[in-house]
């Protein structure tokens, strides 16, 4: 079981460095160290290095809220390892946008334009 938490935190890890923004860098790495950290916790109270913190084991103690937030860290996890960074396109390629026209309708007469 702990052999399948390296795993999963070494994944963790490697996603966060193969990241190409800052952001799902950081955002990965915090996941990762969450994760980590939980399972250290648990498996330092099994063993009796640790007082007890009424934490659960991430995936396997009985704990719905808990399980849902850890299957939505992985989730977000595998989000950030689908990114390609070469199908983003670069600044130059964006479309200009005419802000006075957004909506394409024809503008309505007013007061304004009658004398």
């Amino acid at each position: 079981m702990v052999g399948l938490f390296v795993v999963l935190c070494w994944r963790g890890v490697r996603i966060a460095a193969r990241s190409q923004d800052t952001f799902g860098q950081l955002l990965a790495g915090g996941l990762t160290g969450w994760i980590a950290l939980e399972v250290l916790v648990n498996v330092g109270v099994i063993l009796g290095v640790l007082p007890f913190a009424g934490n659960a084991l991430p995936l396997i103690s009985y704990g719905g809220s808990s399980l849902v937030v850890t299957l939505a860290a992985i989730g977000i996890m595998i989000s950030i390892s689908r990114i390609d960074p070469n199908s983003r396109p670069d600044r130059e390629q964006r479309a200009n946008i005419d802000l006075r026209r957004w909506n394409r309708r024809a503008r309505l007469s007013g007061a304004s334009g009658r004398r």
